[in-house]
């Protein structure tokens, strides 16, 4: 139990980035498998998944994938894999229900040695994300 309010805090500390909701009553693994689909309706692949952690990835989609193409280019020397997009969730219990947060990170060259995430702060991305979280709250409270 320590561990998990433990977790809880350290969510509830951490800076504001990325999305996050607490969804009354629910147990992590119904939020895990409730964020599933959605995620595999836009296109996202599950790469890691725990008890705690799930991990997604996707190429990066529309215009901003040229950008950070080039600018991986720029930065990283010859491009080693193309960028991705990739979000993860953290869930943590709590006895009112399931912590949840997300982050969405631009990730440049992925998979290599030379690996770089930087997370997605943009206001629209964050909205993104918020409003995906919120819509599995309603899924698992109503």
């Amino acid at each position: 139990m320590r561990s998990l309010t433990l977790a809880a805090f350290l969510l509830s500390a951490a800076p504001a980035l990325g999305a996050s909701t607490l969804i009354p009553h629910a147990a992590p693994e119904a939020v895990a498998s409730t964020i599933i689909p959605g995620m595999l309706q836009t296109q996202w692949r599950l790469v890691a998944e725990s008890p705690h952690s799930q991990t997604w990835e996707r190429a990066i989609q529309g215009g901003s994938g040229i950008a950070a193409s080039l600018i991986g280019s720029l930065v990283d020397g010859p491009i080693v894999n193309a960028p991705i997009d990739r979000v993860t969730y953290t869930f943590a219990s709590s006895p009112s229900g399931t912590l949840v947060q997300s982050t969405w990170f631009l990730v440049m060259a992925p998979g290599s040695g030379i690996e770089r995430a930087t997370a997605r702060t943009a206001p629209e991305s964050e909205a993104k994300m918020q409003a995906f979280l919120d819509a599995v709250k309603v899924k698992l409270t109503h």
